[in-house]
């Protein structure tokens, strides 16, 4: 929205309006940096998650640039399984820009219990014992419905927004982003994601896994602080 104001009024008051209008503009800054956390402040995952419920396929709806996504183009998806001891297996998939299918398997573990905190890996198995092969994931907001979700790391190097549905209407991914903002997340660099797939009826939620085989965390060997996720996709 623009502001007008007669050329007769500016050639009176020029000073009085260049110092209302800086005044104005400096506490619309103010403002601004009072509602967005600074980099500097600490952002924390969602206090519990169902991870049977989050369980199933997600859509990317956008995501802050990546090295490990820079050759998908669309229909980004991820799949999560959660299995025994704290383990959910992950299925990452995009297209490229040549065309080809680009699927990354891993595996995440949970960090504490239900609090929405993962390790996720995509190296080898045999390597999962060191500690820069693990990268966060934390989930930061999702909603009640276990629809829509905001996927990050500490650092807000790395974002996601992801949906059951490849096709949401522009005013719903907006408010997200909005939230994304007021995390503290530089929105300005978000690439929103191409989904070709039309929107089909919720998958079924997962089975339940046995009574007996607990859902509980696994110790995950002490991580570098500094370390980025070693990741393929959301």
């Amino acid at each position: 929205m623009a502001f007008g104001v007669g050329s007769s009024t500016v050639g009176r008051f020029p000073g009085r309006i260049a110092r209302v209008l800086a005044g104005a503009l400096w506490a619309a800054c103010l403002g601004a940096l009072a509602q967005s956390p600074s980099p500097g402040v600490p952002i924390a995952a969602v206090a519990h998650v169902d991870w049977q419920r989050y369980g199933g396929k997600w859509y990317e709806l956008a995501r802050l640039p990546n090295a490990f996504q820079r050759k998908c183009i669309g229909d980004v998806t991820a799949r999560y399984l959660a299995k025994e001891q704290g383990r959910i297996e992950v299925v990452n998939q995009c297209r490229r820009d040549d065309a080809s299918e680009d699927v990354a398997l891993g595996e995440a573990r949970l960090v504490d219990g239900d609090v929405g905190k993962l390790k996720v890996r995509f190296a080898p198995r045999w390597l999962a014992w060191m500690p820069l092969v693990w990268g966060d994931y934390w989930v930061l907001e999702v909603d009640e419905g276990y629809r829509t979700a905001l996927v990050g790391t500490p650092d807000r190097e790395y974002l996601w927004l992801l949906s059951r549905q490849p096709q949401r209407p522009p005013a719903e991914v907006d408010a997200w982003v909005q939230r994304a903002a007021a995390l503290g997340f530089d929105t300005s660099r978000l690439i929103r994601t191409v989904q070709t797939a039309e929107n089909t009826p919720p998958e079924p939620a997962p089975a339940p896994l046995p009574a007996a085989i607990p859902l509980s965390p696994v110790p995950v060997p002490a991580a570098n602080p500094d370390s980025t996720p070693a990741t393929s996709s959301p």
